[in-house]
């Protein structure tokens, strides 16, 4: 490593334009802003310099800032380079980008303030070396070592390396804070909001490299036509995207980070494609192009051929099953009554876009015509592989205003057993629990343990069990007082805990009140709370009866019950 000993601010700008120099030693005191904008340390060699300190570079690798003074502000820069510090700094510590998100820090801080969009990890050696410790980042921020007070300007998420130490995790109560945190880890003081994520440190590296890919998909929605150079590499980056948000979405499918992150992947995808334009002759093959079945009245072996496509385009079709040159269609039911229905979608596709389009294959039992039938573009199932029968069917015209997804048509007389054990959710009821139940609509009407509180959000439905509790704590910091009771929540076991007499329109405005406090990010999104009676086995189903499914990754789906008329 060259190194360079300077006495003068001109000697260290001198030192900063010769790219052979790798190291600067100061012998004297500086005055004067530095810009380091190449990787090179700084051995302030207990000397001090007078002015701000910016390292703004693009350079992989590690600066050192080594022991000294820095008598201004000190900014950080380096989306590619970690940071060593050893100096102190009397004025603000910035973290706008570091590389790894890796901030170093033994040198005395009045005050370090961290606004990496990608989110950051800052390690702290010692006690009583940061004055003032800001988090105003909403990317994840990992703290190791040891910490005094830190304060969350933001809707964050935090995790805590192994064995550090925080004396208090200040917030106001309107910011939401989730946070990682090892057994080892001693949170002294936290604020009332903060909650643990199922997700675990091993997570935290995961939602760090998903982060950065997120940012450097933006800016290919600055070009007005992408070329195909920038779909190649987009689609390089959004690919390994999909792939690090499939492995937080199986351990944390309804976080509030995973949602936002595959959020922000969804949407820039989104406009990215959009502003692909299909080439006429693509539309018009995929308009033009017909599923014509091979052996539809047959009773096995019926397949679809592939279309032949000019050279430059390809075809390939998919569902459930694998595909090659032809589709196979699946076997027939096996009951005299029953249509099994398979959804599959194909596509035409060309080096920078593509058409896509889908449909359901309806397989009569015995020798019966099997038929394709195209989707709308908007229309989607939540039953990929279902089978019905006389007395029960999928679809129709759902009522206005109805959040449910789908509607279950059922024959007049039919039980909840029944429709549990028939071939329509056969296949599905071995990934998903399915619940039966009616709405509690006559209010107001005081809350009662044989009800369920049924919750709608955005990307989720839960229904959460009403537990009496007469011994609950108001003192606690999650107690919601309302009229002579109040309630606790809790979302991740989903229970509501209430005590006293509480009418239904009571809670509902304090619910509301209280989960938008909690959850500020959810402020501006769908919620909707209403409560439930789940129907037994043996109860015959109704029309507006509903029936949710849930897997263990969360709410799947929303059916509506209407009875058919008996003929």
């Amino acid at each position: 490593m060259k190194t360079t000993s300077v006495t003068t601010l001109t000697q260290l700008n001198d030192a900063l334009q010769d790219t052979t120099v790798q190291r600067i030693r100061l012998l004297n005191d500086i005055v004067g802003n530095l810009s380091l904008t190449r990787k090179v340390d700084l051995a302030l060699n207990g000397f001090k310099v007078t002015g701000n300190v910016g390292i703004n570079h693009s350079e992989a690798g590690t600066v050192t800032i080594e022991a000294g003074t820095i008598q201004g502000d000190l900014t950080v820069n380096t989306p590619n380079a970690t940071v060593v510090n050893q100096a102190n700094v009397t004025g603000t510590a910035s973290i706008q980008d570091v590389a790894d998100n890796t901030f170093d820090n033994s040198g005395r801080l009045k005050k370090l303030e961290v606004t990496d969009p990608n989110g950051a990890r800052i390690i702290n050696h010692k006690p009583n070396l940061i004055e003032t410790f800001i988090i105003d980042s909403p990317a994840p921020v990992e703290l190791s070592g040891v910490f005094e007070t830190v304060e969350i300007l933001q809707d964050s998420f935090i995790t805590f390396a192994e064995n550090t130490t925080l004396e208090e995790l200040k917030a106001d109560e309107n910011v939401s804070v989730e946070v990682i945190k090892p057994k080892s880890v001693e949170i002294k003081v936290a604020p009332t909001q903060m909650k643990e994520s199922e997700l675990t440190l091993d997570d935290a590296t995961v939602i760090r490299k998903l982060r950065g890919l997120i940012e450097k998909m933006r800016p290919y929605l600055e070009k007005e036509v992408p070329d195909k150079t920038d779909v190649e590499q987009f689609v390089v980056l959004l690919t390994e995207a999909n792939e690090l948000s499939h492995i937080l979405y199986q351990k944390d499918p309804r976080g509030t980070l995973t949602q936002q992150l595959m959020r922000d992947i969804a949407t820039i995808s989104h406009e990215f494609f959009e502003a692909i334009p299909v080439p006429k002759e693509l539309e018009n093959i995929a308009e033009e192009f017909k599923v014509e079945i091979v052996g539809a009245d047959q009773l096995s072996g019926a397949h679809v051929v592939f279309p032949e496509v000019p050279e430059g385009i390809d075809f390939y079709m998919s569902s459930d099953y694998q595909v090659k040159e032809k589709y196979l269609i699946p076997a027939r039911p096996t009951n005299d009554d029953e249509v099994r229905h398979v959804f599959a979608s194909f596509t035409f596709s060309t080096e920078n876009s593509h058409v896509t389009k889908q449909g359901l294959f309806h397989i009569p039992s015995g020798t019966g015509e099997i038929t394709f039938e195209l989707m709308d573009p908007e229309e989607y199932s939540s039953l990929s592989d279902y089978t019905t029968n006389k007395d029960f069917q999928l679809g129709g015209e759902l009522p206005p205003g109805n959040v449910s997804s789908f509607i279950i048509r059922v024959s007049e007389g039919k039980t909840v057993e029944e429709l549990l054990n028939s071939p329509l959710l056969a296949e599905r009821k071995k990934q998903v629990n399915f619940t039966a139940f009616k709405r509690i609509t006559q209010e107001p009407f005081t809350l009662q343990p044989e009800y369920q509180m049924e919750f709608n959000k955005e990307f989720n439905t839960s229904l959460n069990q009403i537990v009496k509790n007469d011994q609950l704590d108001t003192s606690d910091p999650n107690f919601v007082a309302v009229g002579d009771g109040g309630f606790t929540f809790d979302e991740m076991n989903k229970v509501l805990e209430i005590t006293g007499n509480i009418s239904s329109v009571e809670f509902r405005s304090a619910f509301m009140e209280y989960y938008t406090q909690k959850h500020p990010i959810e402020r501006e999104k769908y919620l909707n709370v209403n409560f439930i009676q789940v129907l037994p086995l043996d109860a015959k189903l109704e029309t507006y009866h509903q029936l949710f499914s849930e897997s263990k990754n969360g709410g799947e789906g929303m059916f509506l019950i209407d009875v058919m008329p008996s003929e």
